[in-house]
Formats: structure tokens, sequence, C-alpha cells
């Protein structure tokens, strides 16, 4: 079952703030951008949602087993606890399973949640640039 939207979530909505009210929510439930901006316009944050992207909200055999890598046992165990269907444990640990990658990538290249790596100029770029430069001023010494 849906839950309201956190306090501070809803507070920012009121202020007119609606992608710090996103970006906070982000932050908090681990959402993916799609379905915080769903959440934000609805004021519902979805139950297996929340459940799928905080560890802590997984009951704590769920949560060891996904931090030792095995899925299996983590909807096996995810069944058992929480009753539910196969289809439905399936999506909850595989999208914990994202999330908690999501958060290792992004907390080891040091990036906020939803904060995109800043791209750079590639090597393969810089070469060609090099060749088209170079390339350029052999032509212009040739005509010259």
């Amino acid at each position: 079952m849906p839950k309201p939207l956190p306090d501070d979530v809803r507070g920012a909505m009121t202020a007119g703030q609606k992608i710090d009210a996103i970006r906070l929510l982000r932050q908090q439930t681990g959402l993916g951008l799609a379905e915080a901006k769903s959440a934000v316009e609805t004021g519902l944050v979805p139950d297996s949602a929340e459940i799928a992207t905080n560890f802590a909200a997984l009951p704590s055999e769920v949560a060891a087993a996904l931090a030792s890598g095995d899925k299996i046992k983590a909807i096996k165990l995810l069944r058992r606890t929480q009753g539910m269907g196969l289809k439905q444990a399936k999506a909850i640990v595989d999208e914990a399973s994202r999330a908690a990658n999501d958060r290792a990538k992004r907390q080891a290249a040091g990036l906020s949640p939803g904060e995109v790596p800043r791209g750079g100029l590639s090597a393969g770029l810089a070469v060609g640039l090099f060749f088209v430069v170079a390339l350029a001023i052999w032509f212009f010494v040739q005509g010259g």
C-alpha cells in the first residue's frame, strides 16, 4: 500500500520547489528519477519501491542475503517472511540489488544521488582532433 510523502518532501512541494522535492525523495528512498517524479506528483510513495530501495525496510536476513549476492535466497526469504508471491518478491529483490549497486557506484565516484558524472574530452576525440589539425596544417603548408 502506498505511503504519503515524507514531511520535508511535502514541505518542498508546498514551497513550489518540485525539483528539490524530487531530489529529497530520491536521496531518502533511492528511487529512480521517473519513480520519484511520479511519487511527488501523486503525493504517494509506492510501498514496494520503498522496501526495495531501503535496506533498513527489508528483513535483516533478506538484506544479509542480498549483501552477500545471493538473490535466490533473498527472494525465498522475502516470500517466506512477507508472504508475497514470487513475481513481487523477485521484483523487489531485483530493484533492491539495482539500487544498492547504483548507490555503490555513486559513492565510489563521489556523486550525490541523481548527480550525473561529467564527461570530459575522451582520448579518442582528442586523438582525432589532433589528426584533423595536423592534416589541415599539412594541406596549408603544401598549398603555400
